[in-house]
């Protein structure tokens, strides 16, 4: 007696699928020909879900990091922005004086005609700091040629101090002029330093000479500039 009958069987992929048939005597051959070919049908379907579900998720990470990389890029847009501005804040800080509206091109050229100016401000103060060092060697080697003479009278005897940066070249022609004022030397002394040189005669006078201090000191130094 032929009936309806209910009856199922199971695939791989944790399905479960419910058929009606006519007839109880065909619930054998149903359940043979599903074994033999619906599986492999449903392997091939799950298959193809697999696939696309890994493509979809691949699709998925794809644009993930995409998305991060647009996103490092805009922070490290940023933090460059922001780092400049604060560079050209601190470089027009430098300058003495700057335009109320100034763009970033005029602070540049602002700041390239001020280092221009600081640049001929140092030449210039080096040349005036060589010139006044020239002024300053001429008078220190004026000084240094300068001659000091000085005459001290005990009765009719005197001391004579010559003073200098060096030693007389020619110590005959002072001795020649001391002759000529009728002094006759009884000693002489001759004292050196690091920078100056000192010497003493001590001289007396003859009694025919007349005493005159300020013209023997005048006529020393005269002759000992074209000495030393």
């Amino acid at each position: 007696m032929a009936s309806d009958c209910l009856f199922s069987y199971s695939f791989p992929a944790s399905r479960t699928v419910y058929s009606n048939v006519a007839q109880c005597d065909r619930q054998v051959d149903c359940r043979v020909t599903s074994s033999r070919k619906r599986p492999s049908e449903v392997d091939l379907a799950d298959s193809q879900d697999y696939n696309d579900l890994q493509e979809k998720v691949w699709r998925d990470v794809d644009r993930m990091m995409e998305f991060s990389s647009k996103e490092s890029q805009t922070l490290a847009e940023q933090l460059r922005r922001k780092r400049m501005k604060s560079l050209c804040t601190q470089l027009e800080s430098l300058l003495p004086a700057t335009p109320a509206k100034l763009d970033r091109c005029g602070l540049f050229e602002e700041t390239i005609n001020y280092i221009r100016k600081l640049e001929e401000n140092i030449h210039r103060l080096k040349r005036k700091r060589e010139n006044l060092l020239a002024i300053q060697s001429g008078k220190t080697a004026n000084e240094n040629t300068e001659i000091k003479v000085a005459v001290e009278f005990y009765g009719r005897e005197a001391i004579i101090s010559i003073t200098g940066q060096r030693g007389p070249r020619q110590m005959w022609k002072i001795l020649e002029e001391l002759e000529s004022h009728g002094l006759d030397v009884e000693t002489s002394q001759l004292f050196t330093g690091e920078f100056f040189v000192l010497v003493f005669f001590h001289v007396n006078f003859r009694d025919y000479i007349s005493q005159d201090p300020a013209q023997i000191q005048t006529s020393l130094e005269c002759r000992l500039k074209l000495t030393y």
